[in-house]
């Protein structure tokens, strides 16, 4: 399993034996890692999300929150970049209605995903359930601070506290932990030294080695 709450999904409703279930994560490539280390941020008051430009990944919410969030950051900006699947003109529609200042770039590379993890302040992620949230430790290997809801591995990929600030999901709660994350500085610099240390436990490096362990025990 991926997650703890993965695993306890087929402990709980699948019958399956505790003891035969593993919890290995997800990893990153190395190199992001070192790539990101020591990023800064370059452009203020940027939210970010990054992935499918989907209802599944509850962007409605999001776009609904940066209303208030504007009240309280009145030059925020949010950056999306992902396959649209439909969604991005009524977004945009509405967000232009409501005056917030808002971005589609649409699908983008590597490199152009990495430079817009090092540019933005905050990583949004609205979705109500991700199996895991690999997007999430790519932003906290830059040291972005994520704001997360609902349940799923979005809990573990980006701890509630420890790296990312958790909204309940609605749009003044999800506004209210994007606008302290802008707001506090104290608060963001915590999270973000938390958050690069989490994603480097997360390398490829540290990961592998636990399949490999586990392959060993069981051709043993």
């Amino acid at each position: 399993a991926l997650t703890v709450y993965e695993k306890n999904i087929l402990v709980e409703r699948l019958g399956v034996e505790e003891g035969r279930v593993i919890v290995i994560p997800n990893g990153i490539d190395d190199q992001l890692v070192d790539l990101a280390y020591g990023t800064c941020r370059i452009e203020a008051n940027v939210v970010l999300y990054l992935g499918r430009i989907s209802r599944s990944k509850n962007l409605d919410l999001l776009a609904k929150a940066m209303v208030y969030v504007k009240e309280s950051v009145p030059d925020v900006r949010l950056v999306l970049a992902g396959p649209d699947e439909g969604l991005v003109e009524k977004l945009g529609n509405y967000m232009q209605r409501h005056g917030v200042d808002f971005r589609y770039l649409g699908v983008v590379s590597e490199h152009e995903k990495y430079i817009l993890y090092g540019k933005c302040s905050v990583f949004a992620h609205p979705a109500l359930y991700e199996p895991f949230g690999i997007t999430l430790l790519e932003a906290q290997a830059f040291g972005k601070p994520c704001v997360i809801t609902g349940e799923g591995g979005q809990l573990y990929a980006a701890p509630p506290g420890r790296t990312s600030l958790y909204a309940e999901p609605n749009p003044r709660d999800f506004a209210r932990a994007i606008s302290m994350l802008l707001t506090d500085e104290q608060l963001y610099k915590r999270l973000s030294v938390n958050a690069r240390d989490w994603a480097s436990q997360h390398m490829w490096s540290k990961i592998l080695p636990k399949y490999e362990e586990v392959y060993n025990q069981l051709c043993g």
